[in-house]
Protein backbone atom coordinates (compact mmCIF):
# COMPACT_ATOMS: atom_id res chain seq x y z
CA UNK A 1 0.00 0.00 0.00
CA UNK A 2 1.45 3.47 -0.94
CA UNK A 3 -0.67 6.63 0.03
CA UNK A 4 -3.72 4.51 -0.05
CA UNK A 5 -2.84 2.92 -3.20
CA UNK A 6 -3.50 -0.90 -3.60
CA UNK A 7 -2.67 -2.83 -6.62
CA UNK A 8 -5.42 -5.41 -5.78
CA UNK A 9 -8.61 -5.74 -4.22
CA UNK A 10 -10.83 -9.34 -4.36
CA UNK A 11 -14.29 -8.90 -2.76
CA UNK A 12 -16.03 -11.95 -2.69
CA UNK A 13 -20.07 -12.60 -2.01
CA UNK A 14 -22.29 -15.32 -1.49
CA UNK A 15 -25.60 -15.70 -2.14
CA UNK A 16 -25.78 -12.58 -4.17
CA UNK A 17 -29.42 -12.07 -5.71
CA UNK A 18 -28.71 -10.70 -8.99
CA UNK A 19 -32.27 -9.96 -9.89
CA UNK A 20 -34.39 -12.85 -9.89
CA UNK A 21 -31.05 -15.43 -10.09
CA UNK A 22 -29.79 -16.49 -6.80
CA UNK A 23 -25.57 -16.64 -7.36
CA UNK A 24 -23.61 -19.47 -5.12
CA UNK A 25 -20.54 -17.05 -5.30
CA UNK A 26 -19.30 -13.78 -6.62
CA UNK A 27 -15.68 -12.41 -6.59
CA UNK A 28 -14.95 -8.82 -8.16
CA UNK A 29 -11.27 -8.27 -8.77
CA UNK A 30 -10.54 -5.13 -8.52
CA UNK A 31 -7.65 -3.67 -9.62
CA UNK A 32 -6.32 -0.88 -8.77
CA UNK A 33 -7.71 0.29 -6.16
CA UNK A 34 -6.70 4.45 -5.37
CA UNK A 35 -8.32 5.16 -2.07
CA UNK A 36 -8.92 8.85 -1.35
CA UNK A 37 -7.62 8.60 2.56
CA UNK A 38 -8.51 12.40 3.24
CA UNK A 39 -12.07 11.98 2.34
CA UNK A 40 -12.65 8.70 3.38
CA UNK A 41 -11.76 9.52 6.85
CA UNK A 42 -13.91 13.17 6.66
CA UNK A 43 -16.95 11.56 5.29
CA UNK A 44 -16.88 7.96 6.79
CA UNK A 45 -17.61 6.19 3.54
CA UNK A 46 -14.99 4.64 1.25
CA UNK A 47 -13.69 7.24 -1.63
CA UNK A 48 -11.44 6.39 -4.62
CA UNK A 49 -10.12 8.57 -6.89
CA UNK A 50 -11.85 7.11 -9.67
CA UNK A 51 -14.69 4.57 -10.04
CA UNK A 52 -13.61 0.92 -9.46
CA UNK A 53 -13.11 -0.99 -12.10
CA UNK A 54 -12.11 -5.54 -12.42
CA UNK A 55 -13.77 -8.53 -13.46
CA UNK A 56 -16.13 -10.46 -11.68
CA UNK A 57 -16.68 -13.74 -11.56
CA UNK A 58 -20.30 -15.12 -11.13
CA UNK A 59 -20.64 -19.03 -10.19
CA UNK A 60 -24.55 -20.24 -10.38
CA UNK A 61 -25.65 -23.52 -9.31
CA UNK A 62 -28.05 -25.75 -11.24
CA UNK A 63 -30.87 -24.62 -9.55
CA UNK A 64 -29.96 -21.23 -10.49
CA UNK A 65 -29.35 -22.16 -14.38
CA UNK A 66 -32.48 -23.93 -14.25
CA UNK A 67 -33.63 -20.47 -14.00
CA UNK A 68 -32.08 -19.25 -16.51
CA UNK A 69 -32.70 -22.40 -18.97
CA UNK A 70 -37.01 -21.85 -18.29
CA UNK A 71 -36.43 -17.74 -19.44
CA UNK A 72 -34.42 -18.54 -22.27
CA UNK A 73 -35.87 -21.74 -23.71
CA UNK A 74 -38.94 -22.37 -26.23
CA UNK A 75 -38.55 -26.26 -25.07
CA UNK A 76 -40.40 -26.52 -21.42
CA UNK A 77 -36.80 -27.91 -19.73
CA UNK A 78 -37.29 -29.58 -16.10
CA UNK A 79 -33.80 -30.16 -14.76
CA UNK A 80 -30.25 -29.55 -15.87
CA UNK A 81 -27.00 -30.86 -14.88
CA UNK A 82 -23.56 -29.64 -14.81
CA UNK A 83 -20.17 -31.87 -15.82
CA UNK A 84 -16.78 -30.30 -16.48
CA UNK A 85 -17.74 -28.91 -20.36
CA UNK A 86 -21.34 -30.15 -20.69
CA UNK A 87 -24.94 -29.64 -20.17
CA UNK A 88 -27.57 -32.31 -19.90
CA UNK A 89 -30.96 -30.72 -19.96
CA UNK A 90 -33.88 -32.85 -19.34
CA UNK A 91 -37.14 -31.72 -21.12
CA UNK A 92 -41.20 -32.62 -20.52
CA UNK A 93 -41.98 -32.74 -24.28
CA UNK A 94 -45.06 -34.52 -23.90
CA UNK A 95 -44.73 -37.34 -25.59
CA UNK A 96 -44.75 -39.33 -22.40
CA UNK A 97 -41.08 -40.47 -22.24
CA UNK A 98 -38.33 -38.98 -20.79
CA UNK A 99 -36.13 -36.96 -23.37
CA UNK A 100 -32.59 -35.97 -21.88
CA UNK A 101 -30.24 -33.90 -24.32
CA UNK A 102 -26.03 -33.02 -23.76
CA UNK A 103 -24.94 -30.01 -25.38
CA UNK A 104 -22.35 -27.29 -24.50
CA UNK A 105 -22.73 -23.53 -23.31
CA UNK A 106 -20.98 -20.37 -24.63
CA UNK A 107 -20.92 -17.12 -25.58
CA UNK A 108 -21.58 -15.18 -28.44
CA UNK A 109 -22.13 -11.83 -29.13
CA UNK A 110 -23.26 -10.97 -25.54
CA UNK A 111 -25.53 -14.37 -25.34
CA UNK A 112 -25.15 -17.04 -23.77
CA UNK A 113 -25.83 -20.15 -25.61
CA UNK A 114 -26.76 -23.90 -25.25
CA UNK A 115 -26.04 -25.37 -28.19
CA UNK A 116 -27.41 -29.04 -28.43
CA UNK A 117 -25.34 -31.74 -29.68
CA UNK A 118 -26.59 -35.15 -28.84
CA UNK A 119 -29.63 -36.75 -27.86
CA UNK A 120 -28.97 -39.19 -24.87
CA UNK A 121 -33.08 -40.28 -24.08
CA UNK A 122 -35.78 -39.25 -26.37
CA UNK A 123 -39.65 -40.33 -27.26
CA UNK A 124 -40.75 -43.17 -29.53
CA UNK A 125 -42.22 -41.11 -31.61
CA UNK A 126 -39.71 -38.30 -32.61
CA UNK A 127 -36.51 -38.19 -34.20
CA UNK A 128 -33.25 -37.17 -32.44
CA UNK A 129 -33.29 -33.97 -34.99
CA UNK A 130 -36.57 -33.08 -33.99
CA UNK A 131 -35.53 -32.82 -30.21
CA UNK A 132 -32.16 -31.12 -31.27
CA UNK A 133 -34.02 -28.68 -33.10
CA UNK A 134 -36.15 -27.09 -29.99
CA UNK A 135 -33.80 -27.86 -27.46
CA UNK A 136 -31.10 -24.82 -28.74
CA UNK A 137 -31.26 -21.14 -26.86
CA UNK A 138 -29.50 -18.44 -26.26
CA UNK A 139 -29.73 -15.89 -23.03
CA UNK A 140 -28.89 -12.03 -23.15
CA UNK A 141 -25.83 -11.82 -20.55
CA UNK A 142 -26.02 -7.28 -21.57
CA UNK A 143 -28.31 -5.08 -22.60
CA UNK A 144 -32.17 -4.13 -21.54
CA UNK A 145 -33.18 -7.51 -22.05
CA UNK A 146 -30.47 -9.06 -18.81
CA UNK A 147 -30.93 -6.10 -17.01
CA UNK A 148 -34.19 -6.95 -15.28
CA UNK A 149 -32.10 -10.06 -13.65
CA UNK A 150 -29.54 -6.95 -13.06
CA UNK A 151 -26.04 -8.22 -14.03
CA UNK A 152 -24.14 -5.28 -12.55
CA UNK A 153 -22.34 -2.30 -13.58
CA UNK A 154 -22.39 -2.78 -17.26
CA UNK A 155 -21.02 -5.86 -17.39
CA UNK A 156 -19.09 -7.51 -20.62
CA UNK A 157 -19.35 -11.14 -20.19
CA UNK A 158 -16.41 -12.68 -21.82
CA UNK A 159 -16.00 -16.24 -20.19
CA UNK A 160 -18.10 -19.12 -19.54
CA UNK A 161 -17.05 -22.43 -17.92
CA UNK A 162 -18.78 -25.61 -16.69
CA UNK A 163 -17.66 -27.65 -14.00
CA UNK A 164 -19.74 -30.05 -12.16
CA UNK A 165 -22.60 -28.95 -10.44
CA UNK A 166 -22.17 -25.38 -11.40
CA UNK A 167 -20.93 -22.60 -14.00
CA UNK A 168 -19.64 -19.49 -13.53
CA UNK A 169 -19.78 -16.40 -16.03
CA UNK A 170 -16.90 -14.16 -15.88
CA UNK A 171 -16.18 -10.76 -17.41
CA UNK A 172 -15.14 -6.92 -16.95
CA UNK A 173 -16.88 -4.82 -15.35
CA UNK A 174 -16.38 -0.59 -15.43
CA UNK A 175 -17.19 2.52 -13.44
CA UNK A 176 -18.65 0.54 -10.22
CA UNK A 177 -20.14 3.53 -8.30
CA UNK A 178 -19.54 3.32 -4.63
CA UNK A 179 -22.58 2.62 -2.43
CA UNK A 180 -24.10 1.30 -5.34
CA UNK A 181 -25.99 -2.19 -4.62
CA UNK A 182 -25.77 -5.00 -7.44
CA UNK A 183 -29.34 -5.79 -8.19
Amino acid sequence: MYAGSFSKALVPAKGVRLGGVRTENVVMDLDPVDVNLVESVTSGALSTAQPLSGMLHVELSEESALHLAHAGSSAPVQDIEFEDDQVLLRLALGFGSPTSVLGRLFLQDELLIFEPQQVEEAPVLVTAEQVLAVTGFAYPTSGLPFAEYGLPFGLQASGVEVRKDRVILSGEIQKIPLGARAG
